[in-house]
């Protein structure tokens, strides 16, 4: 949404975007979302796209974290039933709507040989337990293999895993805060972060270098990327300030993002500790929001088409994955030249409506 201005006196104003929207955040979804989907339309010109969906769950943890914060510090407390009802308002009817194609397609498109897996899949992704699917069918996700038109649904089942656990785990840490640190609670609630990041990420270097297939997908090898920005909410000091420093930064979390797009590839050994450079890029170019001028980084990535791909990435995320799949099924079709190309289009135009 952008706001708009009063044409006439009767006009109604324009909601205005709430105090704590951040425009650049929003055009990093936009660079998350593109890096994925190119990597599966071209996964030979963008060999290490994947990291797009490390992005998401940084700005994933920063937005959620912050939001919960912010209703701890006013309130005290954590509506859960809202909070979790804003989720499946949010989130569900897109799923769904995708899930119902991804069934019919199954079963009127793809070959019969198909139907078994794709349909435990779809399963799998209408309860939000994908990516457990895939690990325990030693699925490797970076490498070739007969996908299913759910598979893509192993990041979204992670992201609704966060939005159960993570909540709770907040509530748990201000408790500890208000019983054992008094004024100080805060203290619990950042530690408590910091020490659950720490062990998922040194659980997902020990899992990765022993298991890299299952760790890609396990929920305890990704917490500590939704941690990196959980503690960048909560410790908004911590952010550059001035005209210097929130662009050096900024750029550099952009850059390493894009090289770690294009240097990586199916070779690599992921989470583990390749993950650590794009996951510290996305909460470099969070921290960095400056945009008075228009080279700034904020002004960069803020822009309205940038903000415009951010808002829908979510449902062209759900749409490319099925058509990809789909495609080779449907005569006169398939995956080469153009088709991708207008495949591509047809996931952003989906996504749109």
């Amino acid at each position: 949404m952008s706001e708009s201005r009063t044409v006439e006196s009767t006009t109604a104003p324009a909601k205005p975007r709430a105090a704590h929207f951040l425009p650049h955040v929003q055009g990093l979804r936009a660079v998350a979302v593109i890096l994925v989907v190119l990597y599966h339309f071209w996964p030979g010109r963008l060999s290490g796209g994947y990291i797009g969906v490390d992005i998401f769950f940084v700005i994933s943890g920063f937005l959620i974290t912050g939001q919960l914060a912010r209703e701890l510090e006013r309130t005290g407390r954590i509506a859960l039933p809202i909070f979790w009802a804003k989720r499946v308002r949010r989130l569900l009817p897109a799923s769904v709507t995708v899930l119902i194609f991804a069934t019919l397609a199954t079963l009127f498109i793809l070959p019969l040989s198909s139907l078994a897996d794709s349909l435990r899949e779809i399963l799998a992704s209408t309860f939000y337990v994908e990516n457990w699917s895939l690990s325990l069918g030693s699925i490797n996700y970076l490498s070739s293999h007969d996908a299913t038109v759910a598979q893509h649904y192993w990041s979204l089942s992670l992201e609704e895993q966060f939005y159960i656990f993570w909540p709770l785990l907040l509530l748990g840490a201000t408790w500890l805060g208000v019983k054992f640190f008094a004024r100080r609670k805060w203290v619990a609630m950042i530690g408590i972060v910091v020490v659950v990041s720490v062990i998922s990420l040194i659980v997902s270097l020990a899992y990765t270098h022993t298991n890299p297939a299952e760790a890609f997908f396990v929920t305890f090898t990704r917490v500590w990327e939704f941690g990196a920005g959980a503690v960048l909410a909560l410790l908004p000091k911590w952010r550059p300030r001035g005209a210097l420093w929130p662009n050096v930064l900024g750029y550099a979390g952009l850059a390493a993002i894009l090289i770690t797009s294009y240097r990586y590839g199916p070779s690599t050994p992921f989470p583990g500790t390749a993950a650590i450079l794009p996951v510290l890029g996305a909460v470099a170019v969070i921290a960095s929001s400056r945009a008075e001028r228009w080279w700034d980084i904020g002004s960069v990535l803020g822009g309205r088409p940038q903000r415009f791909i951010g808002d829908i990435s979510y449902s062209v995320y759900l749409w490319h994955w099925p058509l990809i799949v789909i495609a080779p099924f449907i005569p006169g079709w398939g995956l080469d030249g153009i088709n991708r190309v207008a495949l591509l289009l047809a996931s952003f135009i989906l996504g749109w409506l």
